[in-house]
């Protein structure tokens, strides 16, 4: 009989000490998904651009704001992460219209280039040709509302490419700076 009650009591240690793992493990988890050291309030527009701006949600919404639907980020790797079923968001191009590119030359727009990078250090590029030029530029985006809401966890802004075949990679989120160079 009393080996049964040492069993029994081992066996709920051992489901407790689960519990507790799961439990931890679960909040660790939700905490790194959520961390708000990562979590933008405004993204910074930048570099060869006449108008430097300081973008937030409000001033988004003042701008010529699109209405979109029908997004899937998808990872390199073929993995669904997330289906955006609607979302507000600007224009990238109407947003580096209102900064106004400082290109000496037409000639040199095959030079410049705009590099998103979040809170995180991850960093996405853009040719000015294809955003101006191609029919990606129709289609990136600089999103503050999805699915009716606000965004919250991935920062209060995010940029994503909705014509990308695979448009994870330049999906990103927490964005801190957009910045327009011309490389040599």
């Amino acid at each position: 009989m009393n080996h049964i009650k040492t069993d029994t009591m081992k066996t709920l240690r051992q489901i407790l000490l689960l519990v507790l793992l799961y439990t931890t493990i679960f909040e660790t988890h939700a905490r790194i998904k959520t961390d708000s050291s990562l979590v933008t309030e405004s993204v910074t527009v930048k570099g060869k651009i006449k108008q430097p701006m300081v973008l937030t949600v409000e001033s988004l919404q003042k701008m010529k704001v699109v209405n979109g639907k029908g997004v899937n980020i998808t990872c390199q790797s073929g993995e669904h992460k997330k289906t955006i079923k609607t979302f507000k968001a600007v224009l990238l191009r109407d947003i580096l219209d209102s900064a106004s590119v400082i290109m000496d030359r037409k000639k040199d727009r095959g030079k410049f280039v705009i590099v998103v990078t979040a809170s995180d250090n991850y960093k996405v590029v853009f040719s000015y040709n294809e955003i101006y030029f191609g029919a990606a530029g129709d289609n990136i985006y600089v999103a503050f509302e999805e699915n009716g809401k606000p965004l919250v966890e991935e920062g209060k802004i995010i940029v994503f490419c909705s014509s990308d075949k695979v448009s994870g990679p330049r999906h990103v989120k927490w964005v801190k700076t957009i910045e327009i160079k011309e490389i040599e």
